[in-house]
């Protein structure tokens, strides 16, 4: 975040909207039937993404991860990602948390955060993929129950296998 002395800049005055902006260039093998997947791990207050001039999407909140997929606005060679970051704290019409509202840290409150402040990266993934699971045992039963999303494919036929120790115990 631009607040940060590793960011280089440093500047703990506030300000209300960041802008970043970044040219890379897809691997190979990227095309063709997969999906391009842009990830941030957090960006403080409300983010718009573009990609080659084309607006993808925006996310509210500073504290969480969010994925955007930006296939669509791909295009051959160099891509253009743009990413806007609004985040007006004395405003009163955001949460605010214990980020200072003075120039300074004091007290319990820190220096604010401004824009991206974790990890930005890309992913490619197939076409049909997973996009999350979450488990869960019923110890009495003998039982786990697997809530998948699935993103992509309707109706897509998934296979689950259970094993401990090495040793196969259940099929799905």
């Amino acid at each position: 975040c631009r607040e940060s002395k590793l960011s280089g800049i440093g500047d703990t005055d506030f300000c209300n909207c960041v802008w970043y902006r970044k040219k890379i260039t897809l691997p190979k093998g990227w095309q063709g039937g997969k999906r391009v997947l842009l990830h941030i791990g957090a960006c403080d207050y409300k983010t718009d993404v573009w990609v080659n001039g084309k607006w993808i999407d925006y996310h509210i909140g500073g504290y969480v991860a969010f994925t955007m997929d930006i296939t669509k606005a791909l295009t051959e060679g160099e891509t253009a990602i743009t990413i806007r970051a609004i985040d007006d704290l004395r405003t009163g019409n955001q949460p605010a948390g214990k980020q200072s509202p003075r120039y300074e840290s004091f007290g319990c409150f820190y220096t604010r955060t401004t824009g991206i402040w974790q990890t930005v990266w890309l992913e490619c993934v197939p076409e049909v993929y997973l996009k999350s699971a979450r488990y869960f045992a019923d110890i009495d039963d003998c039982t786990m129950t697997a809530e998948l999303h699935v993103k992509g494919g309707e109706n897509t036929p998934v296979s689950l296998v259970a094993s401990y120790e090495g040793k196969v115990v259940g099929k799905a």
